[in-house]
Parts: structure tokens; C-alpha cells; sequence
């Protein structure tokens, strides 16, 4: 998945569940989204809408507000795990992982 349609990912479960403020054609991908309205409690739900649409588990040290204070946080958050789940995969063989990752490498 590309940086696009992650964040398009992203972006559509954060205006699904974010309660936000402000209209999502307003939202960038760098706006705080506490700031734009998203309490504690939607952020909770933020965070288990994304980990069922992406089939994915944050761990403990990615529970944090600083990750989910916007689309673009999120995102970051959830490549590093994607990086990280394909390393492991690949037994240790980062560098396989990020040319697997990168468009027109493979």
C-alpha cells in the first residue's frame, strides 16, 4: 500500500470516528486532530477502527497521543510497523524489506 491510499485510509476512519470540529475536506494531513475536535474517548475509537481495517496491533509504546495527533503521525506509526512486521518476516534482512516496500523496485 502507497503513501496515498494509506493516508486516504486513514483520513476515512478518523472522519468516521474522530467526531471532529471541522469538515474533512478541511482536514490536512499535518492538523492536530485534538485541536480540530477529537476527544480521548474517538481517538480510542480511531485507534481500533484502523487496527481492524489494516489488521494490524499498535503495540504499548506507539499508545500514545503524539501518534494519533494527526493523519500524517498516524500514518508514520503504522509504516514503521508495517516496516517492522516485514523484517521479522524476512529474518533479519531489512534492506529486502524497504526495496519490497518501495514502488517499481520489485
Amino acid at each position: 500500500m502507497n503513501k496515498p491510499e494509506l493516508s486516504a485510509r486513514i483520513r476515512r476512519i478518523v472522519v468516521e470516528y474522530g467526531r471532529l470540529a471541522i469538515a474533512a475536506a478541511d482536514l490536512k494531513d499535518h492538523d492536530d486532530l485534538y485541536a480540530a475536535g477529537m476527544t480521548s474517548h474517538a481517538g480510542v475509537n480511531v485507534l481500533v477502527a484502523l487496527e481492524s481495517e489494516l489488521d494490524l496491533e499498535f503495540p504499548d509504546r506507539l499508545l500514545t497521543r503524539g501518534v494519533f495527533t494527526s493523519i500524517a503521525s498516524i500514518r508514520a506509526a503504522i509504516e514503521q510497523l508495517l516496516l517492522d512486521s516485514a523484517s521479522i518476516g524476512l529474518q533479519g534482512r531489512p534492506g529486502a524489506t524497504l526495496a519490497r516496500l518501495q514502488p517499481g523496485t520489485h
